[in-house]
Formats: structure tokens, sequence, C-alpha cells
């Protein structure tokens, strides 16, 4: 369970985002919402214990999440980046950067390249991804409103996994949601 205490991160303007407070539960997904540059993706990277929070903190089933323990805390989590690395990047070594191994059944694909896929595809292949994986949060940056992405990430919450994901408007189907435009 994620549990997040009045917590607001820097935004790069100088101001901090909304606070806001939240418990994560098993099963459930979370949509974090607001326009351009109001903290949404630094949330995300807050709760990998690679953002220093503003003010408050998010504790990890009852651990406090700090950048000195986020390695133990990444391990059981998966995240997919709103921008994917340039270059000539293949999915195998993506999946390795993001801490997803890749399933036997999907082996096929670890050699194809990111720059061959869509971004709305390599999403998709990302959270087939992090469903094999199992993994107990898996943190989705810029879902994309597709319905192959919510019906991906229902099967995750559906697997018990704590889905947040941001969007910039509050369109996508999920148990909670928080506003960081108020």
């Amino acid at each position: 369970m994620l549990e997040f205490k009045n917590v607001s991160v820097s935004l790069p303007d100088g101001n901090q985002s909304v606070p806001f407070s939240l418990i994560a539960e098993e099963g459930e997904q979370v949509c974090i919402h607001g326009g351009k540059h109001t903290g949404k993706s630094e949330v995300l990277l807050s709760i990998l214990g690679l953002c220093p929070l503003q003010s408050g903190f998010i504790t990890f089933d009852g651990e406090l999440i700090t950048h000195e323990a986020s390695p133990y805390f990444r391990k059981m989590m998966a995240y997919i980046p709103q921008y994917m690395p340039e270059g000539d990047i293949k999915i195998g070594e993506l999946c390795r950067y993001l801490r997803l191994d890749i399933p036997a059944e999907l082996k096929d694909m670890k050699d194809k390249p990111v720059s061959s896929f869509s971004q709305q595809d390599l999403q998709a292949t990302l959270l087939r991804l992090a469903l094999e994986m199992k993994r107990e949060v898996v943190l989705v940056d810029n879902a994309f409103a597709t319905p192959e992405t919510q019906g991906l990430l229902c099967k995750l919450a559906e697997n018990g996994a704590e889905v947040i994901f941001t969007h910039e408007d509050d369109t996508l189907p999920c148990d909670k949601l928080i506003n960081l435009e108020q």
C-alpha cells in the first residue's frame, strides 16, 4: 500500500505543486491529472525515490520511501516513462533500464528497436511486460487514452497491482483521482 501524506513537489517555475494525501491500495487505479508542468511526472519520480518532495512524505507498506531506501522499493515496482530514450535502443535494453524482465513468451521482440514502435504501441508493449512481471506497483507516466491501454491498466489492477498513472485530464477510468490543478 502506498500512502501519500501532504505530498507536493517542486515545479519548473519555482513554485510547488498542490499538496495532496491519498492511500493507494492493492488492485486500485489512481490517476494523477493536471496540465503541463503541474508536477505529475515528479510525483511518480518521487515514488521511485528519484525526485525529492517539497513537502510531506510517501510510504510503501508503512516504510518511508527515501532516496537511500528507494533501490529496495524499486524492485517491487515497474515504471513506464512518458519519454523513451532516443537512439538505437532495443526493447531488451529498454526493459533492463526500466527493470522489466522479458518473459519467455515475449522474448521474440527483445531485439526489436524501440524506434520501430509508435509511442502508443511501445507503451502498450511495456504494460504487457509489466503485467507478466506481476509487480506490486506499476507507475505509468502519461497513459494514452486508448482502449488497449485502459484494458491493460484494468488487468494490472485486477491482478492486484497498485496502478498509478498520470494523464493531462480525467478522462481515463480510475478508482481514485488526484487533481494537481486545484
